[in-house]
């Protein structure tokens, strides 16, 4: 998958091509500790507490514009016989979750980032009639997803809206320019580390890798939650477009721009977009080394990444508008330094049934 740079809000977008391990060319950020400071920092009141009982998706309402997926068990991966993925095979893993949780039936858009940052959109595209790979300024496209947004901006957005509703603050974000605002504007400067409370806070939160595979495969095993790519294909060369074109928009239907959400076919659990439109923003990290490690262990419960990631980088999946066909699977990962916006990358948030 091929990430791009931030550009400017009129500027011809320019591609940064990048293999499966994405990422800008700058030296990342060191990861380091402090106490936090202003909203980014988790007061003693925003302490979570975990004596409350365990709910479910049966016991509470579903918030709007999410969907509840219940805990379970299944095999998170890809290995060397699955066809038609192109980079390293990760292996596959058993994957136990043991909680439900919600998480957005579309990628959050740019209405939603203005409504939190009073009326500020950082996205390249908001025109409503985007040109091709061509940013706008015209700021009406409230349905289409946010993007241009930085791993610590959408953890910034995430522990926003928890505290306006009242929610656990999910996130400790460390050293941030600007803390209560500087995350407006999608580029959260100054911020060095993130902890993350747990899996028993309440509050908005991006969702981890597996539980965004889980909910992207709705109970699938194929690459795709409409089915493996046809080879040969009797209708011509192209073995792709039967399974891609009524779910994803990517580099042959996307016409180089995002589109609104809820426009195509969502899989089996409501979920749309899981593949194309934008990349999206996980917790997780990964180890360093070039490319995405190609390991994972056998069984894992409740797994949140490398205990130390690379640092500055995080996890993305779900590919985007200008990924090539062959490269959009759902267990297709990329890289990207945490502190640089992208005009392909967004995020959906989750939160835990509790």
């Amino acid at each position: 998958m091929g990430l791009l740079a931030r550009t400017t809000p009129l500027g011809l977008a320019a591609f940064t091509l990048l293999s499966v391990s994405c990422g800008t060319t700058e030296e990342p950020p060191a990861d380091g500790a402090s106490n936090g400071s202003g909203a980014d920092a988790v007061s003693d009141a925003d302490v979570l507490d975990t004596s409350a009982p365990r709910v479910t998706c049966d016991d509470a309402a579903v918030p709007s514009g999410f969907v509840c997926v219940r805990a379970g068990t299944y095999v998170m991966g890809v290995t060397s016989d699955t066809p038609f993925v192109f980079g390293p095979a990760r292996g596959t893993s058993e994957v136990t979750l043991t909680r439900d949780f919600w998480i957005q039936d579309a990628e959050t858009t740019q209405g939603a980032w203005k409504a939190l940052s009073g009326g500020i959109n950082p996205s390249c595209f908001q025109s409503p009639t985007p040109t091709f790979r061509t940013c706008s300024s015209e700021n009406n496209r409230d349905d289409a997803p946010v993007e241009q947004v930085d791993w610590y901006s959408t953890l910034t957005f995430a522990n926003a809206l928890s505290r306006q509703e009242g929610l656990d603050v999910c996130y400790m974000i460390h050293d941030c320019v600007d803390p209560e605002r500087g995350w407006f504007d999608g580029a959260h400067e100054g911020c060095t580390d993130a902890a993350f409370v747990g899996l028993d806070c309440n509050g908005y939160r991006l969702p981890t890798d597996a539980e965004w595979e889980y909910a992207a495969r709705a109970g699938t095993t194929t690459i795709t939650y409409n089915g493996n790519f046809d080879y040969p294909d009797s209708d011509g060369p192209n073995f792709y477009d039967r399974v891609l074109d009524p779910i994803a928009w990517y580099e042959e239907t996307a016409n180089g721009s995002t589109h609104p959400g809820r426009q195509l076919l969502p899989n089996a659990w409501g979920l749309y977009d899981t593949l194309g439109n934008v990349a999206e923003w996980l917790w997780d990290g990964e180890t360093c080394g070039g490319t995405l490690d190609p390991t994972l262990p056998t069984s894992a419960v409740d797994p949140l990444g490398p205990v130390e990631p690379c640092r500055g980088h995080r996890l993305c999946a779900g590919q985007e508008w200008g990924t090539r066909a062959g490269d959009m699977t759902i267990m297709t990962r990329s890289m990207a330094g945490s502190d640089a916006p992208y005009n392909n990358l967004g995020f959906r948030l989750a939160r835990t049934v509790r």
